[in-house]
């Protein structure tokens, strides 16, 4: 079965002792970015600022509007202005003008590049507290250079504004234009049909039923109103669409395909209140109801504006007067699109009261109808054609005179002083930046370290008892015992190393209590516990990968039996990179394989350690085939032989992840130990080693945290480390 990595809870001493783990990297962070501030604040040039205020005018309507109607635009929102300002084309016109100024005012000449940064970077818009004014900020290191290019800015905005209202009258003109060409035909040709009419038919016209004529006249008028209402609203509309299409023709085409479910369903209740408003209107005439019924209409259409704007989706257009105008265009066509559906509505009830009136009178009437058809026809084109006649006029007037819809109130000032450096400010923004990105790169670090920091991660993600804890040993440095001079061939150490200075990590070499040794002697009293059912006699030190520290683990844990009086047997089975033999200064053969190939009996491999209980069995030779020979029947017969003659017998073995010895011989041992190193093991490498153990249906007794440094952030370990080293001392003083 597959091991599922616990989750551990965190709490607040975990975070205290993460940072204080990664302290440097917290540290040099937060000077690092520390440093930049204080260098960029100290370093800066002095900046002069130059202001204008200028103030947002209400418009006069541009867009032809249905007769009889007037509505005044709202000003310009803020987010137009500075769009006008960050445009390109307001940069280019601005562009000239500082460069004439500035080489004829102060005698500056700047190549095009460094005047369009200027503007670029150095012209700023805000909105004040008061929304009908605006600020335009230029800044500079010179008072010349700023006060310049806030006054040639200030009258360029102001003359982009003009010219922009300018180019939205022309428009209006030329659409005007055009639609007075076409009211024109259509009034000559009902006219001249009109008159036509009158000439042949003007006798059957009247006659003794007057009162019936004069009904159905009233009729026919009412719907003449509505279609002249209609056609006015359509012509609009199609104002409105033509120049959608000509800024963003592919959203236009989508905002008329889009039906959403929410703009459907107010479509149907306007529908259905307008059907029971016009059986009202036609059963009791104007009444209380009827206009309530009208309120609730006007509301559920803007509603449906609102839903039908919001769904629609932005144009790709870089200008931002542009996309403002597309979205006022956008807001009154579907308005118009309301109201011509609104007015097809009326126009086919008046038609249908017609429709009926005909059906009960169709011959004393029909004159008259076609009568009042032609001079309804004739109505609607004259209202149509003089209101044409009306915006083109006021149209022209508005390109010839037309303000920009700005009003400079404060022109640009002469900076005296330099703008404050906000020393302060910088610096503590500097401090928090630094040490949040410190914090940060903490945090990071640590979710990336997936390897062992403390005995709580053995026992959550591998699930075995932690048999001990062994804190880094420090390099101690003595002269080696004397050596052999024989060849290196055969494992011994060569004569020219008799004073070698060599690095020593057995506990035979430290203060018997320091807190070293007792740890070892901690690891040697849970393992004789580990059993309870029958007594450890041999047991596999191992680990998941090289460097782990399982070679010294081993020595030391023998040493630590030896130093009770058991007869303790260390047996490096090691045949890859033996190194016992290095670590006790012994010859490497005769060993392990000379016995195994029949060379030596047991007594003439086991080299005794001196003034101790511990013997050591060497690797000897190397073999080309280690595998084979672990698993061999003499290799059982081996073992069970020295678990006869010793107390205890240990086997140091190679690490898991490169080979599979180790398993090959937990399978004829009583026991296996995992050792892992602090802050180097991979928690994901340990569990796949432990997996391939249990796998075998091996004792794995417990886990070996080794080589830790439980310095300041590792919590109550350093502190009981620390407390047991003084304990320890203060002893040995007495």
């Amino acid at each position: 079965m597959e091991n599922k990595i616990e989750i551990k809870e965190v709490t607040l001493r975990d975070y205290i002792d993460l940072l204080l783990r990664r302290k440097w990297t917290v540290i040099f962070s937060f000077v690092l970015v520390f440093s930049i501030a204080i260098y960029h604040n100290f370093t800066q040039p002095p900046v002069y600022e130059s202001l204008a205020t200028f103030m947002i005018e209400n418009q006069e309507p541009m867009i032809p509007l249905i007769s009889g109607v007037k509505m005044n635009e709202p000003a310009r929102p803020f987010e137009f202005y500075n769009a006008v300002v960050t445009s390109r084309i307001f940069r280019v016109q601005a562009v000239e003008e500082v460069l004439i100024q500035l080489q004829d005012s102060a005698g500056i000449k700047l190549p095009v590049e460094e005047a369009w940064g200027l503007l670029s970077k150095n012209l700023t818009v805000k909105n004040p507290e008061y929304s009908d004014f605006i600020e335009l900020h230029a800044r500079a290191n010179d008072p010349k250079i700023a006060y310049i290019l806030a006054n040639v800015a200030a009258k360029t905005l102001k003359a982009r504004c003009q010219e922009i209202d300018r180019e939205e009258s022309i428009n209006v003109v030329n659409f005007v234009n055009d639609q007075k060409i076409e009211a024109l035909k259509d009034l000559e040709s009902v006219e001249k049909a009109l008159q036509e009419f009158k000439e042949k038919n003007d006798a059957l016209i009247a006659g003794e039923n007057g009162g019936l004529v004069k009904e159905l006249v009233e009729m026919e008028a009412e719907l003449m109103n509505v279609e002249t209402q209609r056609e006015l609203a359509e012509s609009n509309l199609l104002d409105y669409t033509s120049r959608l299409e000509k800024m963003d023709s592919k959203v236009n085409q989508s905002l008329n395909r889009t039906e959403s479910p929410e703009v459907k369903k107010l479509r149907d209740e306007i529908e259905d209140l307008e059907d029971l408003r016009n059986s009202l209107l036609q059963v009791t005439g104007k009444s209380s109801e009827i206009k309530n019924l009208e309120r609730k209409i006007d509301s559920l259409k803007r509603d449906l504006i609102n839903t039908i704007i919001r769904s629609a989706l932005n144009p790709g257009i870089e200008s931002g007067s542009d996309k403002i105008l597309w979205e006022k265009l956008l807001e009154q066509k579907v308005t118009e699109e309301l109201s011509v559906a609104t007015l097809k509505n009326r126009e086919t009830f008046y038609q249908n009261l017609i429709d009926n009136f005909k059906k009960r009178h169709p011959n004393l009437l029909e004159m008259a109808i076609t009568l009042e058809q032609l001079k309804r026809a004739k109505g609607v084109h004259e209202k149509l054609y003089s209101y044409l006649l009306e915006k083109g006029e006021e149209a022209k007037i508005e390109a010839a005179t037309g303000t920009g819809g700005i009003r400079i109130v404060d022109p640009p000032n002469w900076p005296d002083e330099p703008n404050p450096r906000g020393t302060m400010k910088n610096l503590l923004l500097g401090a928090l930046l630094g040490m949040g990105l410190g914090i940060g790169l903490a945090f990071f670090r640590d979710y990336l370290d997936n390897t062992v920091r403390t005995p709580d991660d053995i026992t959550r993600v591998l699930k075995l008892p932690v048999m001990g804890v062994i804190p880094m040993i420090r390099e101690k440095k003595q002269k080696s015992w004397a050596a052999s001079t024989t060849d290196n061939s055969n494992g011994n150490l060569p004569g020219e190393y008799a004073d070698y200075v060599r690095t020593v990590r057995l506990i035979t070499n430290f203060n018997p209590k320091d807190p070293i040794v007792e740890t070892y002697r901690g690891l040697r009293t849970n393992l004789q516990f580990a059993e309870v059912d029958k007594k450890l006699r041999s047991l596999v030190i191992t680990s998941s990968s090289p460097q782990e520290g399982k070679t010294v683990t081993a020595a030391n844990l023998a040493l630590a039996y030896a130093e009770v009086g058991l007869k303790t047997l260390l047996v490096d089975t090691d045949l890859r990179k033996p190194k016992q033999h290095q670590l006790f200064n012994c010859s490497r053969e005769p060993g392990l394989m000379e016995f195994l190939v029949g060379e030596k009996n047991w007594q003439e491999i086991c080299h005794p350690v001196k003034n101790s209980n511990l013997k050591i069995v060497p690797s000897g030779k190397i073999p080309p085939n280690p595998t084979q020979v672990l698993s061999s029947q003499k290799m059982e017969n081996f073992i069970q032989l020295m678990e006869q003659e010793h107390d205890i017998v240990i086997f140091d073995s190679p690490p898991l992840a490169a080979v599979t010895d180790p398993v090959l011989i937990s399978r004829k041992v009583g026991g296996v130990v995992l050792v892992v190193r602090f802050q180097f093991t991979d928690l994901n490498v340990a569990m796949n080693s432990l997996e391939v153990l249990r796998k075998a249906h091996r004792n794995v007794l417990g886990v070996v945290l080794n080589s830790t440094e439980f310095s300041a952030g590792y919590g109550h370990y350093y502190h009981y480390y620390n407390d047991y080293h003084e304990y320890a001392s203060h002893t040995d003083q007495e």
